[in-house]
């Protein structure tokens, strides 16, 4: 999918409120993220990761 402007736009419009909203303390943290799908939406919390591409093929 390639959106267009104004899909761009509207999505902008649509995600600023959430993020405002994990942006206030007493909602979330900066570990905190969410993620949204068409049937439901999930806040979580990273608590340990560990990156790597190492192993990633060319």
């Amino acid at each position: 999918m390639i959106p267009t402007e104004e899909q761009r736009k509207e999505f902008e419009e649509v995600v600023r409120p959430l993020i405002e909203w994990l942006n206030v303390p007493e909602n979330a943290h900066p570990h905190c993220h969410v993620v949204v799908d068409s049937t439901h939406a999930e806040l979580s919390e990273g608590i340990c990761c560990f990156s790597t591409e190492d192993y990633l093929k060319d």
